[in-house]
């Protein structure tokens, strides 16, 4: 009965410890909770205080990108303008090129005084009409010098009437003549084709790369006359 009676008390003893040990533990991890509860107040209080600017630098970031991507938009306006400016000046300079080409100038007389064949207008005298070259220039003097007798005397028996009736009273044709050939800066002859023994044709040019003018020459005895214009 003894050993009985200790037995329930040492059983009660042990399931009041064993209640007391699970209070301890369940008290401590209050006291732990709670403990940990300002720390995750203060945590948060600090995330919280750390929004306002977190908002303001992705406000700034937002901000920056579309700054950037309007600056890429402006890049590309530019370079889009730049290669038409550079397409304009490649166009105007190559316009200006065609224009300087196209407009005779006094170049193209000195280009033209380098080629073979060529004779100055100071240098154009009566040379007779011995040979076709000697008529053409005995002819530009006579221009040059408004000597009409002169001229018509360098012209074939077929062709002198017809200028002759040109040259009447009033002259109209001779200066016409005068006006074309007489005021040339020079002449050369570019091309030369014989048909035959008394006939040649001459290519006169008086313009470097201009267009050449067929003169038809013919022998009468021992003598060259132009003989018509063109053939």
């Amino acid at each position: 009965m003894l050993r009985l009676v200790c037995g329930s008390l040492l059983a009660g003893a042990l399931a009041v410890l064993f209640v007391q040990r699970h209070e301890v533990s369940r008290l401590r991890l209050e006291n732990q909770t709670w403990l940990a509860e300002p720390q995750e107040r203060e945590r948060l209080a600090r995330e919280n205080s750390q929004i306002p600017r977190l908002r303001a630098e992705t406000e700034e970031m937002e901000k920056w990108r579309h700054a950037n991507k309007d600056l890429l938009k402006l890049r590309n306006e530019v370079s889009q303008l730049r290669r038409r400016k550079q397409e304009l000046d490649r166009l105007r300079a190559d316009n200006q090129r065609l224009r300087a080409e196209a407009k005779p100038t006094g170049s193209a007389v000195a280009r033209l005084a380098e080629l073979p064949g060529y004779v100055a207008r100071a240098n154009w005298a009566n040379t007779g009409f011995a040979t076709p070259e000697a008529t053409v220039q005995t002819f530009f003097w006579s221009a040059r010098e408004t000597n009409f007798v002169h001229l018509l005397e360098c012209m074939s028996p077929g062709t002198r009437p017809a200028l002759e009736q040109e040259g009447g009273p009033n002259r109209n044709g001779f200066d016409e003549f005068r006006r074309v050939f007489g005021s040339l800066k020079g002449y050369r002859i570019a091309e030369k084709a014989a048909q035959g023994d008394s006939k040649v044709v001459l290519g006169i040019q008086a313009a470097a790369g201009g267009e050449t003018l067929k003169l038809p020459l013919r022998r009468f005895g021992s003598e060259w006359k132009i003989d018509g214009w063109g053939e």
